[in-house]
């Protein structure tokens, strides 16, 4: 059982690399800075379909709200707040069907917080238990495509 699950993550992890490379090598990826009077945001698509959108302060810095959707989905992956280009405040993760699987609570970029998805209900994590791949402390901010 366990075989099976390794080379179910094998094919997985190497179908996710076979898509990044298709992106790549067709210039399928695009950026779009939308400006109203009060707020710009960068909107990021693939292949002509959302999968981004993120506020923006002047000096070009990811700034405040921001919410990422799964590949070829309209269900929301994730979305949280940016300060100054720093993951802020409460991130939420979501499965495909929309559920809440993760929260992080960051502060400018440190992750304080983790609640994970046990049985029925999010609980919290102690720092010392976090899996590594949560485990990350953003190196620099965030910017727009330049």
């Amino acid at each position: 059982m366990q075989f099976f699950k390794l080379l179910l993550k094998l094919i997985l992890g190497a179908i996710g690399i076979i898509a990044l490379c298709l992106i790549v090598i067709l210039k399928a990826e695009s950026y779009e800075i939308v400006k109203s009077d009060h707020v710009t945001v960068e909107v990021k698509k693939i292949f002509g379909k959302k999968i981004s959108e993120c506020s923006v302060d002047s000096n070009g810095f990811y700034n405040g709200p921001a919410k990422l959707w799964h590949l070829f989905s309209d269900k929301i992956r994730s979305e949280g707040q940016f300060q100054e280009g720093y993951w802020n405040g409460r991130w939420k993760e979501y499965d495909k069907d929309g559920h809440v699987t993760m929260i992080r609570v960051w502060n400018k970029g440190k992750l304080e917080k983790l609640f994970l998805l046990k049985g029925e209900g999010l609980i919290e994590i102690q720092k010392g238990n976090w899996p590594k791949y949560v485990d990350v402390v953003q190196q620099k901010p965030q910017r727009i495509k330049d």
